[in-house]
């Protein structure tokens, strides 16, 4: 990666796919996913948010926000549920080795759409289920990412 730069990232199989997300994976456990994002590592703060099951996130963002857009729905999908990859090829989809961890990220481009979609629960004063309560806690990871003008990496384990 560091030798071909982009070019490295389109390969030809899905094992070459997967080990680009094991990499990946090591570079953010390693806090050192700017050397393949070309995203200065100033940009990636750690923004503690509270850890809840992944089970009990809303499987469809929708069952909290109605009127949510699709771009927000489809985005909070990979963020919770589908994991991100860097690698190019045509129907890959991140893979974790255990099934369960999943990685993804919100550049600072898309921040404000999100946390903008993601903005009516900030008016629930008392939440119903877990389902509003993990939707709060993505809108504030974002909020905190947009003042601090950083890019966020989710991480579900």
């Amino acid at each position: 990666m560091n030798d071909n730069g982009p070019a490295s990232l389109e390969v030809d199989t899905e094992e070459e796919a997967c080990l680009i997300d094991r990499v990946v994976d090591e570079l953010i456990f390693y806090e050192d996913l700017s050397s393949v994002t070309n995203i200065e590592f100033t940009l990636f703060e750690t923004i503690d948010t509270s850890m809840m099951k992944w089970r009990r996130y809303a499987d469809d963002l929708r069952k909290v926000i109605p009127d949510c857009s699709e771009f927000t729905c489809k985005y909070y999908q990979k963020l919770l549920f589908d994991g991100m990859t860097i690698a190019k090829l045509d129907g890959h989809k991140y893979k974790s080795d255990d099934g369960v961890y999943r990685i993804a990220w919100v550049l600072p481009e898309d921040i404000d759409q999100l946390a903008s979609d993601l903005e009516p629960i900030n008016v629930v004063t008392e939440w119903k289920d877990d389902e509003q309560s993990g939707v709060f806690f993505i809108y504030d990871a974002l909020r905190r990412a947009k003042e601090r003008e950083c890019a966020l990496v989710v991480e579900i384990a």
